[in-house]
Parts: structure tokens; C-alpha cells; sequence
């Protein structure tokens, strides 16, 4: 769907609310694609972003959470730097920091597309936190040693990740059942 077809037919809404309702389905795989579309929404509409961003962030922080599903985990990381990359820091409010420390727990994940995924985030983090630069400045000191040992991780899609938009070949071709 083009954007300019969810902008002028008014149905972002009803996109929006049925994304979120995927996001609590039983399915992974639907769950995953459900955050995935979040985050294309961010980049395909993102004026329209600005109206809704705290419920796309809530369930996007929702689904970091989801303990059955390392692929809805790290689509949600993705989704969370496309959201990140079109309203910056100013904008997210007090989620910026929410997903900052959100961010940390992935760092040092056993799974590859975890971690993959979660420096992506972070360096969206870092390129969006000009008006927020002391408490991302906490977070990196806090996250210091996981940042130094990701230069060495032993996982090329891993290490290679190091700006935001840098491709996260772990995280772009998860598996769906």
C-alpha cells in the first residue's frame, strides 16, 4: 500500500488498530509481521507517525518482552529505530530513555538477530539523541563493555552494524514458521 493512499483515504486508523490487535495474536509469525508494519507505517506515513506514536511505541516496547519469540523481539528493535529515525529523541518524550535501557538487555543476547538488531537500534539511539545527550551519555557508560566487545563479536552481521541504516543481515530475513 502507498502512503499517499493511507493518507488521503483515512486509513491509517483502522491499519493501525489492526496491527496492534495482530501484535496480541498467538502466532509468532503474525505477531512479527504485525511489528513489522509498525515500523513501515513510521517510515511510509510519518506525519501521521507524530499522532500516534505513543501507541506504536507502547506495543513496540510491549514486544521486546516477548520471552516466546526472539524474531518479534528483534523486529521490534528494527521497528523502534524506524520510529526513532522520523521523530527523533525531542519527540519520543520519556520513551527515549525507556528504550535506551530497553535497548541494553539485547546487547549481550545469546541469539544473533538480537543482537544484530539491538546495535541497529542503538545507533539509531545515538544519531536521535542530540537534545537528549546527557542521559544517552549515562546509557553509553552503562552499556560501554557490551559496545567494546561488539567491535570482536564473533558474528560478521554483527560486528558490521555500526550506523543507523547499516543492513542487519540477521534481522532482515528472520524466519517465519
Amino acid at each position: 500500500m502507498k502512503a499517499h493512499m493511507v493518507e488521503e483515504s483515512k486509513l491509517l486508523k483502522p491499519l493501525l488498530e489492526a496491527l496492534v490487535a495482530r501484535s496480541h495474536d498467538p502466532a509468532s509469525a503474525v505477531r512479527q509481521m504485525a511489528v513489522r508494519g509498525m515500523g513501515n507505517v513510521a517510515i511510509g506515513v510519518p506525519a501521521k507517525l507524530r499522532r500516534n506514536r505513543a501507541a506504536v511505541v507502547e506495543v513496540l516496547l510491549r514486544d521486546l518482552e516477548d520471552v516466546a519469540s526472539a524474531e518479534v523481539a528483534a523486529e521490534s528493535l528494527l521497528a523502534l529505530a524506524k520510529v526513532l529515525g522520523q521523530l527523533k529523541a525531542r519527540a519520543m518524550g520519556s520513551a527515549f530513555e525507556e528504550i535506551a535501557r530497553s535497548t541494553q538487555a539485547f546487547l549481550g543476547a545469546e541469539e544473533e538477530v538480537l543482537r544484530c538488531s539491538a546495535f541497529a537500534l542503538y545507533g539509531a539511539l545515538a544519531s536521535s539523541a542530540s537534545g537528549r545527550r546527557s542521559v544517552f551519555s549515562r546509557e553509553v557508560e552503562q552499556a560501554f563493555p557490551s559496545l567494546v566487545l561488539h567491535l570482536r563479536d564473533p558474528t560478521p552481521a554483527v560486528s558490521n552494524v555500526r550506523a543507523p541504516g547499516a543492513p542487519c543481515r540477521a534481522a532482515e530475513s528472520p524466519t517465519v514458521p
